[in-house]
């Protein structure tokens, strides 16, 4: 009986710390994307390549991807958001806000980020992109990135 009670309680603790985490991590990304919402414009002199891409498929649905790759940059403990002026149910593409951050190091020269996302069909779209991270030196680095999608 001990031993049931004492699962429990193990059981209650762990489920109360995921969530504090989950909510940390939530407001975070809603901070995030008040921020993204209030840019007019990219960066100057980001030293990444970022493209971002959309697709339309058959069924008035638009795939939109933004891909980042970096050029000979150290980049560590990333988090990355992609947000648009559409409105949708769906959460905003982003790594390390609610998962681990990433590195990318010099000898990771083939390899970047892609956050992918899908929304209904339309013709005018404002996509904007943060990203920060951390350089070799400990440093942080922020981004702001625009792309205005008309089709």
């Amino acid at each position: 009986m001990k031993k049931i009670i004492l699962m429990l309680i193990t059981l209650i603790l762990l489920t109360g710390c995921f969530k504090k985490e989950e909510n940390k991590a939530y407001t975070k990304y809603q901070k995030l994307i008040s921020e993204l919402q209030k840019i007019k414009s990219s960066s100057e002199n980001i030293p990444l390549n970022i493209e971002i891409n959309v697709t339309e498929y058959e069924n008035n649905i638009l795939s939109y991807t933004a891909l980042i790759n970096k050029n000979d940059t150290e980049m560590n403990d990333i988090e990355a958001l992609l947000i648009h002026n559409i409105e949708t149910e769906n959460e905003f593409p982003s790594i390390g806000i609610f998962d681990e951050k990433i590195s990318l190091n010099k000898k990771d020269k083939e390899k970047g980020i892609k956050l992918t996302g899908y929304v209904e069909k339309n013709d005018k779209i404002d996509f904007k992109l943060l990203i920060k991270y951390k350089d070799n030196k400990g440093k942080t680095q922020k981004y702001y990135y625009t792309y205005n999608y008309r089709q």
